[in-house]
């Protein structure tokens, strides 16, 4: 999520993410403190993407197929490993992850994002 967005979700108390992808916390953690004027933002409550089946085998293949699918057409789509975003106005924020992004690699990222979303069986995705 950029800055502009990151202000506007934490003005009305939202939140996009149940897990940060630990390379990009602290651009987010930043950016909630300097809209919260230094305090803890709200905690997080919802996940951006889920699957659940009973088949905890079936849930895992579908769910990393699909979010790793998601990823490659995302970045694509967006050049999101280029650095055109990097000082274009109002895209900084993407900027920055666009670059932590080159630094860790797709294989780490794609990693990154399935630990932080929610999927499994209905036992699983409630622990």
């Amino acid at each position: 999520m950029c800055s502009p967005t990151a202000g506007c979700a934490s003005a009305w108390g939202a939140a996009f993410s149940a897990r940060e992808f630990a390379p990009f916390r602290g651009i987010r953690m930043d950016e909630s403190r300097e809209h919260h004027q230094g305090e803890d933002a709200p905690p997080t409550l919802t996940a951006d993407f889920t699957f659940c089946n009973e088949d905890a085998a079936y849930a895992k293949d579908v769910a990393e197929r699909c979010m790793t699918k998601y990823l490659e057409s995302l970045l694509e789509h967006y050049n999101l490993m280029g650095t055109h975003l990097d000082d274009m106005k109002g895209y900084t924020g993407y900027g920055k992850q666009a670059a932590k992004l080159r630094e860790i690699g797709f294989d780490k990222y794609v990693r990154g994002f399935l630990a932080a979303n929610a999927y499994g069986t209905p036992e699983e995705m409630l622990e």
